[in-house]
């Protein structure tokens, strides 16, 4: 598994970054300048972006133990 750009390890953790999807999935669920239908479709993407930053850091986590 990739990221889809380059980013810097030490800036753009894996981990933080998927705990700022999740919040955005919240908050999204609570925007009412869209739908509903559009609310739960961005809800969805940011959630399925956050499962994949997670599996990306356990990812890394294990390479991290493994070296260790």
């Amino acid at each position: 598994m990739k990221l889809r750009t380059q980013l810097d390890l030490f800036e753009h953790d894996p981990a933080r970054l998927a705990k700022a999807w999740r919040a955005a999935a919240e908050q999204a669920l609570i925007d009412m300048q869209f739908t509903l239908s559009v609310r739960q479709e961005r809800h969805d993407y940011y959630m399925a972006e956050a499962i994949r930053l997670e599996d990306l850091a356990a990812l890394c986590n294990g390479c991290a133990a493994k070296a260790a």
